[in-house]
């Protein structure tokens, strides 16, 4: 039995892994290429588990804001 290359499948899976792959590449580039998104400097600032929401303040400075 011979195996067919992944681009010849007669599902579509070959192009929705390929299409994740790269969103998933392109998300860890914008996280890497922007401070606000790699800061530790965080509060979490809403949040209501029975609706999965989740809120929360990130700082790039270590000094708390002061407004």
């Amino acid at each position: 039995m011979d195996a067919e290359p992944i681009e010849d499948r007669e599902d579509n899976s070959y192009a929705i892994n390929k299409e994740q792959l790269q969103f998933y590449k392109d998300a860890i580039q914008l996280r890497k290429s922007n401070a606000a998104l790699t800061s530790p400097n965080f509060e979490f600032i809403f949040e209501d588990e029975n609706n999965f929401i989740l809120a929360w303040h990130r700082r790039i400075s270590s000094t708390p804001d002061t407004h």
